[in-house]
Parts: structure tokens; sequence; C-alpha cells
């Protein structure tokens, strides 16, 4: 059975298929041309025309009238349609929201990813797109809370909402190297937003291991072992800015997105 793997975003679509339980290499798109919900439609037109996909699995963080689109022009397409959502426990992942259902679904994927990926191993999970979001699993699959912080683009843009009409982020990181002695505004930016992204994201990860370690040795002697993740857009950007022992896994939500229609719904 080939199932396709979706994670609608704000910013653009991704998507892989799961065949035998191997995965496809991740594709994705940017919402320029098109809408979310065109897009979407493109690219399960696409896949159909090329192989026998039975089951959409997704997550979104684009509301319930994305969803209910989705889910209708996929079953005209007679296939079945599975919406990843959050609740108090997701695959082995207990969530610690006082509110299950407010925690980004996307968030809690890909600590599913994490934790299936690293069992018995606890999991600092880093997702840093429009957004940058940090959240702590402990080795049992219980989240432990996190920080949602801005993504690159946000970062540059806070400065250039205030000051004359500079290239943005992406623009200006084109054109110019990182460095941390800029000499002129648009280097300025992009390296401050770049350099201190990566400094906040560092700094929240030592501390959350910090705690991590706490909560561990109230139940065993020895340390636990966390792993560090990271995924999403800015992450080959940020990766070289961080500490080495940060794993990137480009294609983290698909894991997740994949453990949860092999697991359970």
């Amino acid at each position: 059975m080939k199932k396709l793997l979706v994670d609608a975003g704000n910013s653009g679509i991704k998507w892989s298929l799961s065949d035998g339980g191997q995965l496809s290499k991740m594709q994705s798109y940017q919402y320029e041309k098109r809408s979310s919900i065109e897009a979407y439609f493109g690219i399960l037109e696409e896949q159909l025309k090329t192989s026998e996909v039975d089951e959409v699995i997704m997550v979104s963080v684009l509301g319930d009238d994305y969803i209910e689109a989705t889910k209708k022009y996929t079953h005209q397409a007679n296939l079945k349609f599975i919406n990843a959502e959050s609740s108090a426990k997701l695959v082995g992942v207990k969530n610690a929201y006082t509110e299950p259902h407010k925690l980004g679904t996307d968030r809690l994927v890909a600590m599913v990813a994490a934790y299936y990926l690293g069992i018995n191993k606890a999991s600092i999970v880093i997702d840093s797109g429009t957004a940058t979001t940090i959240d702590a699993i402990d080795s049992k699959g219980q989240h432990l809370g996190g920080l949602i912080l801005p993504g690159l683009e946000l970062c540059s843009q806070s400065l250039l909402e205030k000051t004359e009409q500079l290239a943005s982020f992406n623009e200006s990181y084109y054109t110019y190297e990182p460095n941390i002695l800029s000499t002129n505004t648009k280097q300025a930016i992009a390296s401050g937003s770049l350099y201190g992204l990566a400094g906040a994201i560092g700094n929240i990860c030592v501390k959350m291991e910090e705690e991590i370690q706490l909560r561990a040795s109230q139940n065993a002697k020895d340390k636990t072992i966390v792993r560090t993740l990271i995924c999403g857009g800015s992450a080959e950007k940020l990766l070289p800015h961080l500490p080495t022992e940060f794993i990137h896994y480009e294609n983290l939500i698909m894991h997740g997105l994949k453990i949860i229609s092999e697991e359970g719904r």
C-alpha cells in the first residue's frame, strides 16, 4: 500500500511517499503562484498519475477549512484520508499541554518521529521554518514542554518594518556571507538574524538538557542520553552555527507521519 504523506505549512507544502515502510525523497513547493489548497490538489493529481496511492496522511497548520477541503477532494479521488491531530497522547508520545489540542500538531508529529527514531533516549526537537519551535521529550515519550521563537525571515522582518526598505533575510543572505563583524546594514541584519537565532537555540537547548537530566536523576542514578534533532526550512542555514551534536533530519515530519500511519490512527 502506497501512502502519500503531506505536511502543509504556512509557507509551503512538503510531501513523500511511503511504500512498504520505505520513504521516498521528500519534495516541497512554496506557495507563490498557487494557493495552499491548489498546491495540494496539484500534488495529489500528479501522484495519482504516476503511482498507486491508497491513502493520504496529512499534518497541517492551516486550519479546519483547509482540512475539510483537502479531505473532501481526497475522498472524491476514492482515497482514505487521515488528518493527524493533537491529542493527550499520540502513538506513544504524551502531550504536556494543559489543553492538548492547542499544541501545534506538526510539533507533536516531529516528537513522535524523534521518540521512535531514538527509543529509550530523551530528545530535544527543533523545527525552524516560519516559526522556530523547540520541544523536549524524555526517554519514556513524555513531552516536557517547549518554546516558540520567530523563524529566520521573521527575525529580519521585525527590524525591516522599523527601518528603511532593505532586503529581507532571504535576499540578503544569498548576497552576503554571514559575518560577525558586518560592515553594512544588509549584512548586519542577515548576520544578526542568523547568529542571534542560532545562539538562542543553542542556549535554550543547554537549559532544556539540564532540566531533562534533573528530572531523570530523580528516578535513575545514571545520566540519560539526550539527542538534539533539527528539521525545517532554515535548518541547513543554522547548522554551521550550532553545536556539532545537533542531528539534521530533513524529513523528520515525514518519519512521524509514516509512524502514525503504521502504529495507530
